[in-house]
């Protein structure tokens, strides 16, 4: 019976050392963002209101200018490594008529390799860091994805 208090009491300090840290981090963030203003306030005091008019339409354009260069950078650049194309992926058509039963038609082996690069690739995603948040939208986005990959590929090695 003692082993499990200990355990338990090493449990509750270590959660609540995670909750003193979470503390301690939103003290130091307040304190800077207090300091930073402060300081801003001082500085701002200083200047004239034509001085302040000025300083907010440069940082206005600036802002404005950059947003705008990120939207015709990514509107026009040709080649990008992080976009995926939609002939990257495997399309089956299926027409189905409640009526009658037809028989689907499977894309030949090369429809396997695609298959199964594009679960490898899923795979990666979910077992890398940076690709764990894409992993995580698309499995939320399109829940039975995965599994249908996997359901095709098993079927693609029985036949």
């Amino acid at each position: 019976m003692e082993k499990v208090n200990l355990h338990k009491n090493q449990a509750d300090r270590q959660g609540n050392n995670s909750g003193l840290i979470r503390h301690q981090l939103g003290r130091l963030y307040s304190f800077t963002q207090s300091k930073w203003s402060e300081w801003m306030s001082a500085t701002a005091r200083r200047l004239s209101r034509a001085q302040l008019l000025a300083i907010w339409i440069l940082l206005t354009i600036s802002t404005g200018s950059y947003c705008m260069y990120l939207i015709v950078d990514s509107a026009f650049s040709v080649g990008s490594e992080r976009t995926l194309k939609g002939s990257d992926f495997p399309i089956m058509r299926v027409n189905l008529n409640p009526g009658r039963q037809q028989q689907i038609a499977l894309p030949d082996r090369n429809g396997y390799e695609e298959t199964a690069k594009l679960r490898r690739y899923f795979d990666s995603l979910g077992r890398s860091p940076t690709g764990s948040l894409q992993y995580d939208s698309i499995r939320n986005a399109r829940p039975g994805l995965l599994d249908t990959l996997k359901q095709l590929e098993n079927y693609y090695k029985s036949n």
